[in-house]
């Protein structure tokens, strides 16, 4: 990439930044992952770089069916779909930065109905589900599910006992942080305690009489969309959510709680928010869950609470969103809302515009229905 852009004129420290700054962590690895790819594909094609460096849609197809057959993976396996369009999107963006056409070769008729295809192929033959949903599910669920699944005293028992209580502390917790910020896996593995440095994502707030009200939560460096840049130093703006009445789902409660209860834990500055329930260090350190537990824990409070098994754990994000506008009456009802929410703020909570929103996050909440087998879609 370096050498193309150069050869453009492009100075070497506007490189070095789009480099470093221009991506999530993640995305650089899945973009460098996905052009090493190509990168082989066309060596073994014996493709000159040429053709490397600005493809034809024929080009681009033969590798993207080389990708979903597993013949550049190490398992050798089908991949899917949600792959190879991320290989597919890696291959379009690189090319575009230096081609003087100005149209990704990834947005080609030939190429977006490849992709058509194997996702169709996905969700019909292979049973793969996608995240594109057209409703979303009855959060009221969660909360009745937390409401009586306590987990708000710490058990004097047995270590198994108190290990237990504190996963399923954390897991409640991860749940209501989900959908009370209407926000990703990805937002809550940047939260840091900010305890002993001044990396602050996590506040307390408290009153005269210095009574818990609420906690303050902003996302560190997190994963926002190309039209919606973060604020200032990289920090999202800070969200509080307030002390509600009941302590069984009060998510300031329950997370002052587990944080006092993981405070023993060893770790290393920041480095701890949401912890493993089992002692797994790395050079005498824990590390916080990465995006992939956090979204198992809350696809195991999905399940348990009885949200349809069609639902993936990243629709916990339109849920949050569907929260704040449509069924606000739940919220209100527990003390975290006062009044429902106008499509601006619940816009702004959720660092979204407005296309995005009303394209993929406005959804209708599934009406609860019960048959013999219980709820179901």
């Amino acid at each position: 990439m370096r050498a193309n852009l150069l050869a453009q004129g492009v100075s070497d420290a506007a490189i070095s930044s789009m480099v470093e700054f221009r991506w999530a962590d993640s995305t650089s690895v899945n973009y460098n992952s996905g052009w090493r790819q190509w990168a082989r594909f066309c060596a073994s094609e014996k493709w000159d770089d040429t053709i490397r460096d600005n493809p034809s849609a024929v080009h681009v197809v033969n590798f993207l069916a080389a990708v979903r057959a597993g013949g550049l993976s190490v398992s050798g396996r089908l991949m899917s779909a949600n792959w190879v369009r991320k290989v597919r999107s890696t291959v379009s963006i690189m090319v575009s930065m230096w081609s003087q056409t100005n149209v990704r070769i990834g947005c080609h008729p030939l190429v977006t109905a490849y992709i058509d295809s194997i996702t169709n192929e996905d969700y019909r033959a292979l049973d793969r589900r996608v995240y594109r949903y057209d409703d979303t599910w009855d959060t009221q669920l969660v909360f009745d599910y937390i409401h009586d699944h306590p987990a708000n005293l710490l058990p004097t028992g047995s270590k198994s006992e108190r290990i237990k209580f504190i996963s399923a502390l954390r897991d409640h917790c991860i749940a209501l942080a989900r959908l009370l910020l209407a926000c990703r896996s990805s937002d809550l593995a940047c939260v840091y305690r900010g305890a002993s440095t001044a990396v602050t994502c996590l506040r307390w707030e408290r009153n005269a009489a210095s009574v818990l009200t609420g906690v303050s939560i902003r996302f560190y460096r997190p994963k926002e969309r190309n039209s919606m840049p973060v604020s200032s130093k990289g920090y999202s703006r800070w969200v509080t959510i307030p002390v509600v009445p009941d302590p069984l789902i009060c998510f300031a409660t329950l997370l002052y709680g587990y944080v006092s209860y993981t405070a023993v834990l060893p770790c290393e500055d920041d480095g701890l928010f949401i912890s493993a329930k089992t002692d797994k260090r790395h050079n005498n350190r824990l590390y916080s869950l990465s995006s992939q537990r956090l979204a198992k824990s809350m696809k195991g409070v999905m399940t348990a609470s009885g949200v349809p098994d069609d639902f993936m754990s990243h629709s916990a994000r339109h849920a949050g969103i569907a929260l704040r506008k449509e069924g606000a009456s739940v919220l209100i009802a527990t003390g975290y809302q006062t009044k429902p929410w106008c499509d601006a703020e619940v816009m702004s909570l959720a660092r979204m515009s407005a296309r995005t929103y009303v394209t993929h996050y406005l959804r209708n909440i599934r009406a609860a229905a019960l048959d013999d087998d219980g709820p179901s879609a």
